[in-house]
C-alpha cells in the first residue's frame, strides 16, 4: 500500500492509545504487501479491517471451513466489522484506486456487489458441503457408550435435569467446519459424566468432558473444555 494511503488513513484516527495501537500494530501490516480493496473501520477505542480483494476472498474459497461458513452466510467475511455498533465509528472503502468515506450500512452493500455472484457459485461447485451447512454435528459413539448415555438421560428425566440433554445439543450444534464434522464421546471414569473429542476431517480439535455434579440441586450436567 501506497505511504500516502497510510498517512491519510492515519489522519483519521482518534487521539486515543487503542485506536493509535491497533491501526500501527494491525492494520499497517495487513496492508503492507496488497493495494487490492478492503472496508475499513475507526472508532474511539481501536479500528477494523477487512481485506475483500481477490487475493483475500481466494484464499476462503480455498479453505472447506471458510466456504461453508460463506455459503450459510456470506458476510461471514467482513463480521469482523459488521460486529460493531458504535455511535463514534467512521467507515471507509478502499476500491484499489480510492480511499473514501462511507457510510456503515454501505459495507455489506459494496461486499455484496462484489463477491455475492462468486458465493453464490460455492453451492454449485461444492453440493456436498452446500447440503451440510445446516446440519448438526453428529455425535459419534461406541454401543456401550451409548448405553451408559441413555441411562444417564433416563437418571436426569428422574431429576427433572435437562441439562445433559442440553450439553449433548449444544455439541451437535457447534460450528460446523467441513463436511466430516463429527464430535466422539466416550466413557468418562466419572459416573454419568461422558468426555468427547472434536473431529474435523478425523484430526482432533477440541477435547472436553460433560460432568455431572452430584452435589448440584439443578443443572447438574455442564461442558467443560
Amino acid at each position: 500500500m501506497e505511504q500516502l494511503i497510510i498517512d491519510k488513513m492515519r489522519s483519521e484516527l482518534f487521539n486515543t492509545r487503542l485506536c493509535k495501537q491497533d491501526f500501527e500494530k494491525y492494520d499497517v501490516a495487513q496492508l503492507q504487501d496488497t493495494d487490492e480493496p478492503f472496508l475499513w473501520m475507526v472508532r474511539e477505542h481501536g479500528t477494523s479491517l477487512a481485506l475483500i480483494g481477490p487475493t483475500q476472498m481466494d484464499k476462503m474459497f480455498h479453505s472447506e471451513s471458510w466456504r461453508i461458513a460463506l455459503m450459510k452466510n456470506p458476510l461471514d467475511a467482513i463480521a469482523n466489522i459488521l460486529y460493531w455498533n458504535d455511535e463514534t465509528a467512521k467507515c471507509f472503502y478502499w476500491s484499489g484506486y480510492e480511499l473514501r468515506r462511507i457510510e456503515k450500512n454501505e459495507l455489506g452493500i459494496i461486499y455484496q456487489r462484489i463477491w455475492s455472484g462468486r458465493i453464490k457459485k460455492l453451492q454449485e461447485e461444492y453440493p456436498e458441503e452446500y447440503a451440510a451447512i445446516n446440519m448438526p454435528l453428529e455425535l459419534v459413539m461406541s454401543l456401550e457408550t451409548e448405553k451408559q448415555v441413555c441411562e444417564a438421560k433416563i437418571f436426569a428425566q428422574s431429576l427433572n435435569d435437562d441439562s445433559l440433554s442440553n450439553c449433548l445439543k449444544r455439541l451437535s450444534n457447534w460450528t460446523r467446519q467441513a463436511v466430516n464434522h463429527k464430535v466422539e464421546i466416550y466413557l468418562d471414569f466419572t459416573l454419568h459424566s461422558f468426555g468427547f473429542c472434536e473431529k474435523i476431517n478425523d484430526k482432533p480439535n477440541i477435547n472436553g468432558a460433560v460432568i455431572f455434579n452430584p452435589h448440584a440441586t439443578q443443572n447438574r450436567w455442564s461442558i467443560h473444555t
